[in-house]
């Protein structure tokens, strides 16, 4: 192959593959969590990159109930990370959206425990 059909063929490739992020899913996954004295709580990836420049991923398994997310890159995106720091924020914040609704269902106030509980799904 010559320099331009090299060149003509990763131009066609960059076009046909273009696309601002891609997704990969497992699906979903059973299989025993115990390994001995080790359990498996999560599953991430498979981590797949098609090695174009800015080239983001969005790997999906759901093991035993969880789902299990994983991010890859050549290079962090902004949007990606503002949605990695939400992720990790909910998951500092759900003890206390759980206390929240607990008190209000002994308070009684069982519409505004379900309203918060739903929205915070």
């Amino acid at each position: 192959m010559s320099h331009g059909e090299v060149a003509t063929a990763a131009e066609l490739g960059a076009q046909v593959f273009a696309n601002e992020v891609m997704v990969t899913n497992l699906g979903i996954l059973s299989f025993d969590r115990q390994f001995g004295p080790v359990t498996l709580k999560a599953l991430f990836g498979p981590a797949v990159l098609t090695g174009f420049e800015g080239q983001q991923t969005i790997d999906v398994a759901t093991v035993n109930g969880a789902l299990c997310l994983l991010h890859t890159g050549h290079t962090p995106q902004e949007r990606m990370q503002k949605v990695q720091t939400d992720a990790t924020t909910w998951e500092q914040d759900k003890p206390k959206v759980v206390q929240i609704v607990t008190a209000l269902e002994k308070a009684g106030d069982i519409q505004r425990a379900r309203a918060i509980h739903d929205a915070s799904r």
